[in-house]
């Protein structure tokens, strides 16, 4: 799966959350939904069927969720589906040293170490807190850092310029900012997982789970309401058109 589609589905989960709570919506199926619409819009072209085959537990169910959820997550996210990921930035940058900075010899050796740093990115709340480029520029600064290249004229000289030095400070600010969230990453205990897991299972609001009694009985008593509705709706239609036909029986 492209990196597009990674950093797009986990944006729209992210953006989803600011909203709702989990007690209401379970992250799992939301997350699932949130990647789908996310191939779906960054034109990774594949079916309902191939997206929930790699999913172990019950993928007809899980493709079921999915759809019914698409709606809700896009109503969640305002319909502001289209994200602008670093990715496409950093291309941009990586073009721009080769073609204005030539004390760099080969600029796609940063790519690797920006990559991982975008990779870790997505785990952060980067993509709500910065623009894209800059965190595509931060990613840069990381990866030559690393690799004991010191691209800091390219910043200052050739990508700010001379009459753009109040915002090397806030450049600076956000590099660093952008560097302590992806250093300061915890990494996922099991265990910990299995005990919120648990909880969620305990406090979740049973009317909005689809595998909850609770929602089957109130899913089965909107249809019977709409079977109701349909039924004397279609009653009335039928009167209409008797005193219709009766009304020109004594016409004639």
């Amino acid at each position: 799966m492209p990196n597009s589609v990674m950093a797009t589905g986990c944006a729209y989960l992210k953006r989803f959350y600011l909203h709702n709570s989990v007690m209401d919506h379970h992250p799992n199926y939301i997350m699932l939904t949130c990647l789908y619409l996310a191939c779906k819009i960054e034109e990774f072209n594949v079916s309902i069927v191939q997206f929930c085959c790699n999913i172990k537990d019950n993928p007809s169910r899980a493709a079921e969720v999915i759809l019914t959820l698409e709606l809700l997550v896009m109503q969640a996210l305002n319909f502001h589906l289209t994200v602008h990921n670093p990715y496409r930035p950093l291309e941009g940058f990586l073009i721009d040293l080769k073609t204005r900075y030539s004390s760099l010899r080969n600029p796609d050796q940063l790519r690797q170490g920006a990559d991982e740093f975008l990779h870790r990115c997505i785990a952060t709340d980067a993509c709500l807190l910065f623009s894209p480029s800059q965190v595509s520029l931060a990613a840069l600064v990381t990866s030559a850092s690393k690799l004991g290249i010191n691209i800091d004229s390219y910043v200052t000289d050739t990508l700010l310029g001379p009459e753009n030095r109040s915002g090397l400070r806030d450049t600076v600010n956000i590099i660093k900012r952008m560097k302590c969230l992806v250093k300061n990453i915890e990494p996922l205990n099991p265990e910990i997982i299995k005990r919120l897991e648990k909880k969620l299972d305990i406090c979740r609001n049973q009317e909005l789970n689809p595998d909850s009694e609770v929602y089957k009985k109130k899913l089965q008593d909107m249809l019977d309401d709409e079977e109701e509705n349909l039924f004397i709706k279609h009653n009335k239609e039928a009167e209409i058109m008797r005193q219709k036909e009766e009304d020109l029986l004594l016409n004639i």
